[in-house]
């Protein structure tokens, strides 16, 4: 149901109004009636024809300006693309090269240490060129050129590799030189280690030097000139050498702590005639700890130390003093009281009683011993001397001489000179055949004190002494008088020195 109403003048124009419509009207006349429902849904379909037209204006404008992008990737470099380290965005391959030529030849690397020195690499030291341009043309060929609009992004980077070159060896050769790397502020990365007082072991802390990695440092340029990096900062790439050992390390804390116990140690060294001692004063310091906190020894400390021992007390090869019959100082090379300590075994040995933490008296390890370490460098006491010179021969026992004779030793001028050093006697026998090239010579007593080379008695022998040994001599032999030889072999113990000069 609606309602009408009206107002207005019969020469004027009528408005009319109901609650469905608007009429305007003169006189007689209608000209127009509005309907409001039907003028708002003509409004809103207006707005969604342009809203459709303006969306597909704006799609046709952006579909075209894709494919012209993608039209222009296909020979230009996608946005942020770098070669080399080299920004080629929107390039094509010619103005992308030469750029990459002259930027490559200017390319240079700052070094930063954490102390403020700093050191540079240029390109041209090293050699650095633009190698085989070979992987740029392919770069091009296959980078997807549809994918441009997300290039565009600032997160999206794309790095390639432009094939360049430099000189490993002009590199390696530079670095190692470098001030930072070589300069007098440099001073050394030290691990944690066991460190000796003086009174007691105790843990040293690692030092953090600023000592360069040399071959990482090396890397990290080389990877900065390929790449297009500038500025190196050793703290951030780590390029300092780390101490691979800290003084919380377990194992180092317990090798310390075995080490006092090692100071508890002593070895003392029996010669007979006297001891050497060894303590901590002395061998403190041969002991340490390695890398991963391991106790280490120093051999060559202890082989020093056992060295001296064998230059004190080895007789092989060395000259005893004597003092003859006649009251003259002499030196003769001692043959026979062979004392040698073996020093690879006494370096090994010793170690063993060091680690113990025990007092140890002991003696040396030895290659070969002697008969008396009283008689190692002096012949005293018991003794036979025999004088080639004057043809004479004495015993003594006790310091006391028992015998006093002259004799006939080997003949020089056949090849049978008796030797001359200190020897001893060997063993004794009586009633012995003595035989060599051309000759066997029976006789009662025999003591060899030099292999074949002996005192025995000669019946065959009318005089003694002189100068009969001269082309008269024995085959090396000391002949001596029978009642004289007698009293030697009846008096003499095996093992007596036997000074021949």
């Amino acid at each position: 149901m609606s309602e009408k109403f009206s107002f207005g003048n019969p020469k004027e124009k009528n408005v009319s109004y109901s609650t469905d419509s608007i009429s305007i009207s003169t006189g007689s006349s209608q000209y127009q009636t509005f309907t409001p429902k039907d003028d708002l849904k003509t409004s809103k379909k207006d707005k969604r024809k342009k809203i459709v037209i303006g969306a597909t204006i704006v799609g046709i404008i952006l579909l075209v300006a894709y494919f012209v992008g993608v039209k222009y990737y296909q020979t230009h470099f996608l946005p942020n693309t770098f070669v080399s380290g080299v920004n080629v965005s929107n390039q094509d391959l010619t103005e992308a090269k030469e750029k990459i030529t002259t930027m490559t030849a200017d390319r240079r690397v700052k070094i930063v240490g954490r102390d403020g020195q700093m050191s540079q690499v240029k390109a041209t030291d090293v050699g650095l060129t633009q190698g085989d341009t070979t992987s740029i043309d392919k770069a091009i060929q296959e980078q997807n050129a549809y994918s441009w609009p997300l290039d565009i992004l600032p997160f999206e980077k794309t790095f390639l590799d432009g094939g360049n070159t430099l000189n490993e060896d002009a590199l390696n050769q530079i670095v190692a030189g470098l001030p930072i790397v070589t300069g007098n502020h440099v001073y050394a990365t030290e691990n944690a280690r066991a460190d000796y007082d003086g009174n007691s072991y105790h843990i040293r802390e690692e030092v953090y030097g600023n000592e360069i990695d040399v071959p990482k440092l090396t890397e990290t340029v080389k990877e900065s000139l390929l790449t297009g990096d500038n500025v190196i900062d050793l703290s951030k790439v780590n390029c300092y050498v780390q101490p691979t050992l800290k003084k919380d390390n377990a194992t180092l804390q317990s090798s310390v702590n075995q080490l006092n116990q090692v100071l508890n140690s002593t070895v003392t060294y029996d010669f007979e005639t006297e001891q050497v001692p060894l303590d901590k004063t002395t061998f403190a310091t041969w002991f340490g700890t390695d890398a991963n906190g391991n106790i280490v020894f120093d051999e060559n400390q202890a082989a020093a130390f056992v060295q001296g021992l064998k230059d004190r007390y080895d007789t092989v090869d060395k000259q005893v003093d004597f003092t003859t019959s006649a009251g003259e100082p002499i030196k003769v090379t001692n043959y026979y009281n062979l004392w040698e300590i073996n020093k690879a075994q006494e370096v090994s040995d010793l170690k063993q009683n060091l680690m113990s933490g025990q007092q140890v008296t002991k003696q040396p390890a030895y290659s070969s011993t002697g008969s008396s370490r009283s008689q190692a460098n002096a012949v005293t006491g018991n003794y036979v001397e025999i004088s080639i010179g004057g043809q004479h021969m004495w015993f003594y026992k006790d310091g006391q001489l028992v015998v006093d004779t002259p004799v006939v030793t080997g003949n020089p001028y056949s090849g049978h000179a008796t030797a001359r050093g200190l020897f001893c006697i060997q063993y004794k026998d009586t009633n012995v055949t003595l035989k060599g090239p051309g000759y066997a010579s029976p006789v009662t007593f025999w003591m060899p004190f030099n292999g074949g080379q002996g005192i025995h008695d000669s019946s065959w022998r009318g005089s003694y002494g002189g100068s009969i040994y001269l082309g008269g001599g024995s085959h090396g032999c000391v002949n001596t008088p029978y009642s004289a030889v007698k009293t030697i072999f009846n008096n003499i113990e095996v093992g007596t020195p036997v000074v021949v000069y």
